[in-house]
């Protein structure tokens, strides 16, 4: 068995790395160094790589990991996002694969205010398709509520978003606050979310947003 202190757990120096979730990170090595996107290569590639690092075994039981390496021209570098979107979009958080927490929720069994927690506490973790789950069957397929949509937006933020409250507002509407930051502008935001009840139970009909973001 090899000796664990051999190994030096630690980020490349050159490296930038950003935590999208738990079990998710992000990835960045400048053209011309060494880093987690060309260990092992030589000569060392002149492009830049980008990519994401996911658990997708149990963490408990059986470890391992997927990982993304992409590499693309300054022309193609507009690329990248909707390849790390398709990505997040197929992946599916340890804990909550087999749980009702990653499934629709079952008919009657949240009220109003827990959905919507459900549905915000998804998009923290950049899960589009647990957060589509909760929206009404045909605003899933397409538009700005897809799995895809939200996956591709929510991922790839600069700082995730924070739920930071949800009360009720009334019948059927939830008021929520939260916040997040994409390039140099954060959003503190607010908005009125409206639900129906449907044959699969409360599902999400529309945001309202009160702050443009």
């Amino acid at each position: 068995m090899d000796d664990a202190n051999a190994y030096v757990f630690a980020p490349w120096p050159s490296d930038k790395i950003r935590h999208l979730a738990q079990h998710v990170v992000s990835y960045s090595t400048p053209a011309g160094q060494n880093g987690l996107g060309t260990d092992g290569q030589e000569p060392v590639p002149p492009l830049a790589t980008r990519g994401l690092v996911f658990l997708i075994g149990d963490p408990a039981t059986e470890p391992s990991v997927r990982l993304l390496k992409v590499r693309l021209s300054a022309n193609d570098a507009a690329l990248y996002p909707a390849i790390a979107a398709e990505m997040l979009a197929s992946w599916t958080p340890p804990e909550s694969r087999g749980s009702p927490a990653s499934e629709p929720t079952p008919p009657g069994s949240a009220t109003a205010v827990a959905l919507v927690s459900e549905f915000y506490r998804a998009l923290e973790r950049g899960d589009g398709r647990a957060a589509s789950a909760r929206v009404i069957a045909e605003k899933q397929a397409s538009g700005p509520f897809t799995a895809q949509a939200l996956t591709k937006f929510y991922g790839a933020l600069d700082e995730p978003l924070k739920l930071l409250s949800a009360d009720e507002a009334g019948p059927m509407q939830v008021k929520v606050r939260y916040r997040y930051r994409s390039g140099r502008k954060p959003c503190n935001g607010e908005a009125t979310v409206s639900l129906v009840q449907t044959s699969e139970g409360i599902r999400i009909e529309r945001i309202q947003s009160a702050s443009g973001c």
